[in-house]
């Protein structure tokens, strides 16, 4: 029985990688925050099987991601999607990242449809719209 509990996680393991794996080289090549197809079907299943679960559907989606220790800093896409390969390519692990859909009022203020975080250790969503306030006040 452990013989086969063993088996089982190896292949799991490497269908999750391939797929994943797959995926990702399809991601991030621009730094348009409306995702294409290959990365809304990446998210999602990026999000159900490695990273915080979400009920969040990505697509036709525009996010916004963040990072630093408080989500201050907005990082292009490209980076996001690098550090995962990254992740992924190095330990099959997920890098600490978790997504937040905006109000519609937010949505319809901003443009963005969701907020996607990479290595944020405290998550405030007012700072998030504090910096979107000062960039739409910079347009």
């Amino acid at each position: 029985m452990y013989k086969y509990s063993i088996l089982f996680a190896f292949i799991f393991f490497s269908f999750t990688l391939e797929v994943l794996g797959q995926n990702i080289d399809n991601c991030g090549k621009d730094d348009n925050p409306l995702l294409t197809m290959e990365e809304s079907t990446f998210l999602q299943k990026y999000f159900n099987e490695k990273a915080r679960g979400t009920a969040f559907d990505f697509k036709d989606k525009k996010i916004l991601f963040v990072t630093g220790s408080n989500g201050g800093l907005i990082i292009p896409k490209s980076e996001y999607f690098k550090n995962i390969k990254e992740r992924l390519e190095k330990d099959n692990s997920a890098i600490s990242t978790f997504s937040e859909e905006l109000t519609d009022k937010e949505k319809e203020e901003f443009g963005y449809d969701a907020v996607i975080t990479m290595w944020v250790k405290t998550y405030a969503k007012r700072r998030i719209i504090k910096k979107l306030q000062k960039l739409e006040t910079k347009k």
